[in-house]
């Protein structure tokens, strides 16, 4: 499952030659009631290596395939989500472009440029707020499909998210659409809403 050639082996099958000739690990499984730090003592003072419990080895190993995955995911989805960002854009500007009669039509009733303008944001971070909760239960399914199959697998699932980069990735959509809407609304509300209420589009 990690991309290499791991093998699950009884410890009295390798001979003493094929263990040190390749990278072994064990898996101690402590008795109840025996004190676990003693038993790590003991395989450390025999030379057999490094002991560590379970938690601080999962721990340790998705550190280190996550900085060996992050190089890779960074060069997929950075293509990914710069298509991601301009389709976005280009939707914000859209539809801010056709909705000038409708801008009008709202200053004409009362509402200042800067409340249309508002309201045009809010829409937009509404719409973002949408879409970044279907996409974290997209996320969220796909995770407990992996994880599940995995589980069956290899009997164990470890799953580590990024809560940094997500709460990243969901602040610069808010930030990008609503930038976009700002930037596109002013132009659209800058005539004045009587000479675009009867105008034909």
């Amino acid at each position: 499952m990690t991309g290499g050639p791991d093998f699950l082996l009884p410890a009295s099958l390798p001979t003493a030659a094929e263990a040190a000739a390749g990278s072994t690990r064990s898996l101690v499984r402590v008795a109840p009631g025996v004190d676990a730090s003693a038993v790590a003592e003991r395989v450390r003072a025999s030379g057999l290596g490094e002991a560590t419990t379970m938690d601080d080895w999962i721990s340790r190993s998705a550190s280190a395939q996550q900085d060996t995955q992050t190089g890779i995911t960074a060069v997929v989805m950075g293509l990914g989500g710069l298509y991601a960002l301009i389709a976005v854009i280009n939707a914000v500007v859209i539809a801010a472009a056709e909705r000038r009669r409708e801008f009008a039509a709202a200053r004409v009733s009362g509402l200042s440029r800067g409340q249309v303008v508002r309201m045009a944001l809010i829409e937009s971070w509404a719409v973002s707020a949408i879409g970044v909760l279907l996409g974290g239960v997209a996320a969220s399914l796909t995770m407990i499909g992996i994880t599940s199959a995995l589980q069956r697998i290899t009997g164990l699932s470890v799953v580590d998210v990024q809560w940094a980069l997500v709460a990243a990735v969901a602040a610069g959509a808010f930030v990008v659409v609503g930038l976009t809407s700002v930037w596109t609304t002013l132009p659209a509300t800058r005539a004045a809403p009587v000479s675009l209420i009867t105008a034909r589009e």
